[in-house]
């Protein structure tokens, strides 16, 4: 009875496993069209605007504030120089070194962090960028987590109701099994007397 309670435990897992997969495949395919359309409507974007700039004028921002967003831009992208996915903050090679200045000089030109993040991005691509923003793709990474929790919860909820549920074979009374035995021997016993 407890074996086919565990199998039936076990066919229910084995289908939340499933559903899960599905569920992941279908999330993966969306976010990326997703991810697709964004990138293709802001290169549209982005093409549109190159047409319209109108030169502004700039005033050359503080030394304190260049430094912040400076910082700021170090943090949130990664070195391209081949290293192990390392921030600019923390890399320091010739490349890194070589994109500090030009990030300097890009801000001290009046450009903002965003420009600066766009351009870069749209360079080397979305992989270089330190910061998961919550859209496309990276959907999936913030919900999964959530989800495999509650797939968990309702694993061992389900464990939990099939145990309680459970109910052993009633055992007898140990003296009635003794009183059984007993009689039984007695009249062994006196079949053995009566055969001698």
């Amino acid at each position: 009875m407890r074996y086919r309670n565990l199998i039936h435990i076990e066919n229910r897992i084995h289908i939340l496993i499933v559903l899960v997969c599905i569920f992941t495949l279908i999330s993966v395919s969306i976010a990326q069209e997703q991810e697709d359309d964004q990138i293709t409507s802001e290169s549209q974007e982005s093409d549109a605007q190159e047409g319209d700039e109108k030169p502004e004028e700039s005033n050359a921002p503080e030394s304190q504030d260049v430094e912040t967003q400076l910082e700021q831009l170090k943090k949130d992208l990664y070195c391209p120089c081949g290293c192990d996915r390392m921030t600019f903050e923390i890399c320091h090679c010739i490349t890194a070194e070589r994109f500090k200045k030009e990030f300097r000089q890009a801000l001290m030109d009046g450009q903002s962090v965003e420009e600066i993040t766009a351009v870069y991005l749209e360079t080397y691509g979305p992989q270089f960028s330190a910061v998961m923003k919550p859209e496309g793709i990276n959907i999936l990474a913030f919900t999964m987590p959530v989800v495999i929790l509650l797939a968990i919860g309702g694993i061992i909820l389900l464990v939990r109701r099939q145990s309680r549920e459970y109910k052993p074979f009633p055992q007898q009374d140990n003296r009635q099994l003794s009183d059984e035995l007993q009689q039984k021997i007695e009249s062994e016993l006196e079949q053995f007397k009566d055969r001698n």
